[in-house]
């Protein structure tokens, strides 16, 4: 589905992050970052629009977010922190603690239901490479049930 929004004096509507549903169904299909306020979209009339305004976990600061099948994951970069949030119950899951010695830059929902992700990190000069070994990009695994991520690819 395409997303219009309607830009303001100061970009699209306040608008920082976006996280929209492929296959829309339910009254929450997508989630925003609006001027510093967590919003939920839904999509009605052929267009998506904010359905209400969700409590997120104090002291997060999203950096990312993917929304599928009516379960948001918001990372919270700074802290190595992801956090997921049930749609329709507004009910939050987490954290799920990173590696502390990557940096989180972004994530993608895997399963339909969210409890799979993909995270892009970047190794720190702290990390167990010098510094001229650390990776640009690496590519990791997570699950909620399970405790070690896998590292999948890095270039």
């Amino acid at each position: 589905r395409e997303a219009a929004i309607q830009a303001g004096p100061r970009g699209p509507a306040g608008l920082r992050l976006i996280a929209l549903d492929a296959e829309p169904r339910g009254t929450m299909n997508g989630l925003a970052l609006r001027r510093g306020s967590l919003v939920g979209l839904g999509w009605r009339g052929g267009k998506w629009i904010a359905s209400g305004t969700l409590n997120a976990p104090p002291r997060s600061k999203f950096s990312a977010m993917a929304f599928q099948a009516g379960r948001g994951l918001l990372l919270d970069g700074d802290r190595g922190v992801v956090y997921a949030v049930d749609a329709e119950s507004g009910k939050w899951h987490g954290p799920v603690k990173l590696p502390a010695d990557r940096r989180w830059t972004g994530i993608c929902a895997l399963t339909p239901n969210a409890t799979a992700w993909l995270a892009i990190g970047r190794g720190t000069a702290s990390s167990d490479l010098a510094a001229e070994q650390v990776p640009k990009v690496e590519l990791w695994q997570f699950e909620w049930r399970k405790r070690q991520p896998s590292r999948l690819a890095f270039w």
